[in-house]
């Protein structure tokens, strides 16, 4: 069994990309428990990864072959309904997976919103750790891992919109909701290095819970 993740943006060719690259360094690249992939909710079918992602990622030292060799897809809910664990870009993009498929809600955050919850569960199930997971398949402890995610929301602080000097000073302030990554191509006031910026730091984040998760028990941390 793979567990599959799953990152959808509008398009799928700019925040998703970028997020499926992050979680791929981050997890150690494709893996017979992992399988990550991306699509969009309103996609144009074959296009490749915005070129200035991918600048903004090189610049940054991150590999960006998979964002060369990216090609956009449009989101099915067969996806939807394969995936172990969902990420929205946004919290628009979000609800957009949940009207077409409101079953998977349990599975559905965006990444910024998976991080902290991944966070937040993991402190809990490290403190409550009984040893019962031990034997139990990496594919098992990452769904527990999302379940006990779904479980904590609303444990974290409340989210808020926050400004963000992304700009040089004479310039109005960024305004960003804590759950989201802003959309580069839709939004003038959202440079494609703060989308790097704040996509890099949830990747991180959740990717650490992710990976400790997949490779030991709980209870043996």
């Amino acid at each position: 069994m793979t567990f599959q993740i799953l990152v959808v943006c509008t398009a799928n060719v700019c925040r998703s990309p970028l997020a499926a690259a992050l979680l791929t360094e981050e997890l150690g690249g494709p893996t017979h428990r992992l399988a990550i992939s991306g699509a969009g909710v309103g996609a144009m079918v074959g296009a490749p990864a915005c070129r200035e992602m991918r600048r903004t990622a090189a610049g940054q030292g991150l590999p960006v072959a998979g964002l060369h060799h990216h090609r956009s897809r449009q989101l099915t809910v067969g996806e939807l309904a394969a995936a172990d664990l969902v990420l929205a870009a946004d919290r628009q993009v979000r609800s957009t997976i949940l009207r077409m498929a409101p079953d998977v809600a349990p599975r559905v955050f965006t990444l910024r919103e998976a991080a902290a919850l991944a966070e937040v569960a993991d402190a809990g199930l490290s403190a409550h750790g009984t040893g019962s997971d031990r034997g139990v398949g990496a594919e098992r402890r990452l769904r527990d891992r999302v379940a006990a995610m779904h479980a904590s929301r609303g444990l974290t602080e409340m989210p808020r919109t926050r400004r963000l000097l992304a700009l040089p000073a004479t310039l109005r302030p960024l305004a960003v909701h804590d759950h989201d990554v802003p959309d580069a191509h839709q939004c003038d006031l959202a440079p494609h290095r703060v989308v790097f910026r704040l996509t890099a730091d949830a990747a991180h984040r959740l990717g650490c819970v992710l990976s400790a998760t997949a490779s030991t028990p709980a209870a043996a941390r």
